[in-house]
């Protein structure tokens, strides 16, 4: 038979519940905080927390303060999320690759080139033997068919089908 009689529960000291509420909001155990109490840390919540913040941290970290690993793991996170976003955009199809924004600018350079090629064969035979203001409306009007072809992705400049690697596009 068991002739011990029940211990009463203790009552948490001041220190106990200093040392709790500090943990709490370091993320650090109220049995590594009780070492730096005696240490000569304050139990004042705020000044306990700049206490920590500016003590270098025991571990192997080359002397960093408790506040520099909270900064990078702060910045780890960021960072980490941030690649996320950007996995699920891409999975999501709503990122464009390099390739194929390179194949975007070929494109178009090429569609713009054929135009300007087009408008040199062309101005000659409309400005043929007339004065400057007579052949400058011709002229102007020759562009503005060019460039609306080139926007309406008329097949006429926009016939391309490969990069000059000789990929297809």
């Amino acid at each position: 038979m068991n002739t011990k009689t029940p211990r009463k529960a203790r009552s948490k000291t001041s220190t106990t519940l200093a040392l709790e509420a500090i943990s709490k909001r370091s993320e650090l155990s109220v049995k590594y905080l009780r070492e730096l109490h005696r240490a000569g840390m304050p139990l004042e919540l705020s000044e306990a927390l700049d206490w920590i913040d500016d003590r270098p941290d025991q571990s192997p970290t080359d002397g960093a303060t408790v506040g520099e690993l909270r900064k990078a793991r702060l910045e780890l996170l960021r960072l980490q999320t941030e690649k996320a976003e950007i996995e699920l955009a891409a999975r999501k199809g709503e990122l464009i690759s390099r390739a194929e924004c390179n194949e975007s600018d070929f494109k178009i350079g090429s569609a713009v080139k054929a135009g300007m090629l087009a408008l040199e064969n062309k101005i000659p035979a409309l400005c043929l033997g007339l004065p400057l203001n007579r052949s400058a409306p011709l002229v102007k009007k020759a562009v503005r068919e060019v460039l609306q072809d080139l926007h309406e992705h008329s097949p006429k400049y926009w016939r391309y089908k490969s990069m000059p690697d000789g990929k297809d596009i």
